[in-house]
């Protein structure tokens, strides 16, 4: 992972690693989330207590921090993560409201394309202050933890439960893009979107493709052999299906094929001239 260069202050053996343009954050309160598995160093999936994340997404000035605060008895992790939410509705207001009133974990997507998660157990404590000039809102969280911020597998992110009932926040209603990593020295990352409208058509760069909504989402024209994608539904697609469709090969000898479960995915493959639908749940 690429850092900027560490600022040392006062502190002895503290350092701090400042990460700028992340691009979304996931929410739970602290208590509700149980614990984890972890495989490869990384964390492969969520034990909750019945409940969902919250989505904010297309975040602006996002920082995150973390200063290593060594003592004689243990180190901690001091954590902050701070983003900029413009044109606030009703609904993003209650939920920043629910957020200062409880402690939270999050996951965040960073500007290296990786996800981690803050404030396990610890919780992060969350403040805001609102411009009455311009309607932004600033957002602060924070925490001192034991352990270093885990990294998420992806394979955690297309099965996350995310909560349905509202639209992910966003400053925004464009799709929401995370930039092109493809240079990247880690080659498992993959290019992730957040689609908010129907018919949108895929690049062969967009690898895990989220859907809130039951849109239909078109598959790339000009595909290569052994090209996959993965499509996560981040609601009760049980009955109103996403639909997956080319404009000029089959998928699996269908026209098309479909999520029609509750917070279901299905990956698909290219191979001679066809998509092969490769999981489905």
């Amino acid at each position: 992972m690429i850092y900027n260069n560490p600022l040392n202050s006062s502190f002895n053996n503290r350092k701090v690693f400042t990460l700028n343009g992340c691009q979304l954050v996931y929410f739970i309160p602290v208590d509700e989330l149980i614990s984890y598995t972890k495989a490869n160093d990384k964390i492969q999936s969520f034990i909750l207590d019945g409940s969902r994340f919250n989505l904010f997404d297309n975040l602006d000035e996002i920082k995150y921090s973390v200063k290593t605060e060594v003592s004689r008895i243990d180190t901690l992790y001091a954590v902050e993560l701070s983003f900029k939410i413009q044109k606030i509705d009703v609904i993003a207001s209650n939920i920043l409201q629910q957020l200062q009133n409880d402690k939270q974990s999050a996951i965040i997507l960073d500007n290296n394309n990786n996800y981690r998660l803050l404030g396990f157990r610890q919780g992060l404590t969350v403040s805001y202050e609102q411009s009455s000039e311009d309607n932004v809102y600033t957002v602060t969280l924070a925490t001192k933890q034991l352990t270093e911020p885990e990294f998420v597998d992806t394979v955690a992110i297309v099965n996350l439960p995310v909560n349905s009932s509202i639209e992910p926040i966003t400053t925004t209603p464009d799709n929401i893009l995370v930039p092109d990593y493809s240079n990247s020295s880690n080659g498992n990352i993959l290019q992730t979107i957040s689609i908010s409208s129907d018919n949108y058509q895929i690049s062969n760069a967009e690898h895990i493709v989220i859907a809130n909504s039951a849109y239909t989402i078109i598959l790339p024209d000009s595909p290569q052999n052994g090209q996959e994608h993965i499509f996560k539904a981040v609601y009760d697609a049980s009955i109103n299906p996403v639909i997956i469709k080319s404009s000029n090969s089959l998928i699996d000898g269908n026209a098309d094929v479909r999520i029609n479960t509750e917070y279901g995915s299905i990956s698909l493959f290219y191979n001679s001239g066809k998509w092969l639908v490769t999981v489905a749940n």
